[in-house]
């Protein structure tokens, strides 16, 4: 008798934390299904508070990356701007950087980096509206590297904070620390993220528009 009541006693047990393990399952599927983030409706609104004129979804399925990027998402707004999600797969972070590029008559017009975990102060410094500024009306051509192209006029520079001013006497401050020296190595990697990103979506224009197929 002992054993019956033991075995049913088991039996009990587990009925009754099989029901729980349902009626869990059930529970966090509801509470998933009203509180996943919709990442395309997230997408779909920054891109609204960045551009106003409608746009359409654009296939990037048959598009071949250039090296170190990639083209996340692409929209063509009824004025015939291109709304491009470009990422670096090398930057600062692990992750990559991504920027929201807009593109008009093949120029640059708006860049937006937000949403990218870089070093605050540092690698921050590469996804502001001043350091964008630097690309704003830029073509792909000016990542060319062709001679004579935009690329020879100058390149894009950020100043980190530690470049050290000659004295009257014409003399340099301090040499930089070796932490200077770190810190200006991981700024480095997030702004040439931001030129790649940019870089990307333009290589992307070229070829949507027929002009790097």
């Amino acid at each position: 008798m002992k054993k019956f009541k033991y075995g049913k006693e088991i039996m009990t047990i587990i009925i009754v934390l099989t029901a729980i393990a349902l009626v869990s399952g059930l529970l966090l599927g509801v509470l998933n299904k009203y509180t996943a983030v919709d990442e395309d409706e997230v997408l779909k609104q920054r891109i609204s508070k960045l551009y106003s004129s409608p746009v359409t979804p654009i296939d990037i399925s048959g598009y071949q990356n250039i090296a170190d990027t990639e083209i996340v998402n692409a929209f063509k707004a009824e004025d015939g701007a291109y709304i491009i999600e470009s990422k670096s797969n090398k930057a600062y972070s692990s992750k990559g950087l991504k920027l929201i590029v807009i593109i008009k008559d093949g120029k640059v017009i708006k860049i937006n980096g937000e949403g990218n975990s870089e070093t605050p102060g540092l690698g921050t410094k590469a996804l502001t509206d001043s350091y964008f500024q630097n690309f704003i009306g830029k073509t792909y051509a000016f990542f060319a590297g062709d001679e004579g192209s935009e690329s020879q006029k100058g390149e894009v520079k950020i100043g980190w904070g530690f470049e050290k001013e000659e004295d009257e006497d014409g003399h340099s401050g301090a040499t930089p620390s070796r932490q200077d020296i770190a810190a200006v190595s991981g700024a480095t990697k997030s702004s040439n993220g931001v030129r790649n990103a940019v870089k990307a979506a333009l290589a992307f224009y070229e070829y949507a528009e027929g002009g790097n197929e």
